[in-house]
């Protein structure tokens, strides 16, 4: 499983023995709203799941933990990897040693009947219930306990969750990706960022969809994807690997969304998505892409994901690396 990231609370000595505690957590979608945990008594929101038993395994924990905290049934041909999140820090129980919790995150589908839940007394008193909230919500209040470790964790979780599939500014609907299939292509190559709205097979600063899909069909290396928003189709991807200095790198050789998309914060959504697909290939560490010296939009955007120029021009376009 990927790792989304890790929380080092560095107060430990390297040379200390390590003590696992795997823990298995549900990221449940009904709408644009999760199913979380609330604490009635602590005000805080936490995702369903918890520490494995012994002969248990992922899912069968997961279904277990669901059921018990929130009352609901997870249909086990629903779930999906999402990512894993690990804390390290000094154990409170052994000498030297040092506590590793590792957190599994799985996406899953429910039933809709609801049964009643199964708290231990800490759960019973901490007043746990099921409550259907957005990602944002849930992230505003847990952001608010920087020093508790397990909702430093969950609002890390909610971010990704926010950042990646939500718009916040319009309310939740929806930026995806894709597959580009007989009933959406024809949307797809019409797409343009002229601001005549005409499309043509070289445009200011990329090269026209339609084009792109066709170097795709002859080449067995690069994957295409359409962005979706709220079941409109507003921008196209294309990725894979390629030659660099005679190496085999990873490159984000198109990424736009129409004029008509633009300004609205769904380029940054999308490309976070794609990279997020990306760090799933297989030997992907790194990702390249160019674009014209004096495209400064796609610039700033590509700069706050991460990527570096590398202060090096390719067929007259700046090259730029991200690190995963």
């Amino acid at each position: 499983m990927k790792r989304l990231f890790t929380i080092d609370k560095n107060d430990y000595d390297e040379s200390w023995q390590h003590s696992k505690r795997p823990s298995i957590r549900a990221v449940i979608f009904k709408g644009d709203k999760l199913a979380m945990v609330y604490s009635v008594r602590d005000d805080y929101y936490k995702f369903p799941g918890g520490g494995m038993e012994e002969h248990e395994d992922h899912h069968s924990t997961l279904i277990r933990e669901v059921r018990e905290e929130v009352g609901l049934n997870v249909i086990p041909s629903s779930v999906k990897e999402f990512g894993e999140v690990v804390i390290l820090g000094k154990s409170d129980i052994f000498e030297n040693t040092v506590f590793e919790q590792e957190n599994f995150y799985y996406f899953c589908e429910v039933e809709e009947n609801i049964t009643e839940q199964s708290l231990d007394e800490y759960e019973a008193e901490s007043g746990f219930e099921l409550r259907y909230v957005t990602p944002e919500e849930a992230y505003e209040l847990d952001s608010r306990y920087p020093d508790v470790d397990f909702l430093v964790r969950e609002a890390g979780v909610l971010k990704m969750l926010a950042e990646q599939t939500y718009n916040i500014s319009t309310g939740g609907r929806i930026v995806k990706l894709v597959d580009i299939t007989k009933e959406n292509y024809v949307q797809v190559a019409l797409l343009t960022t002229n601001e005549d709205l005409i499309p043509t097979v070289l445009e200011k600063y990329v090269t026209s969809n339609a084009f792109s899909m066709a170097q795709s069909k002859y080449s067995d290396k690069w994957i295409t994807k359409a962005v979706e928003h709220d079941g409109n189709i507003i921008g196209f991807v294309m990725y894979g690997p390629t030659d660099l200095d005679g190496a085999t790198v990873f490159q984000l050789c198109r990424f736009m969304i129409d004029v008509r998309f633009q300004g609205k914060g769904y380029g940054k959504q999308a490309l976070s998505l794609v990279l997020d697909e990306m760090k799933r290939l297989d030997g992907c560490k790194e990702v390249y892409l160019s674009i014209e010296p004096e495209n400064k939009r796609a610039r700033h955007i590509y700069e706050n994901a991460g990527f570096v120029c590398l202060d090096r021009e390719i067929s007259g376009e700046l090259l730029f690396k991200l690190k995963f």
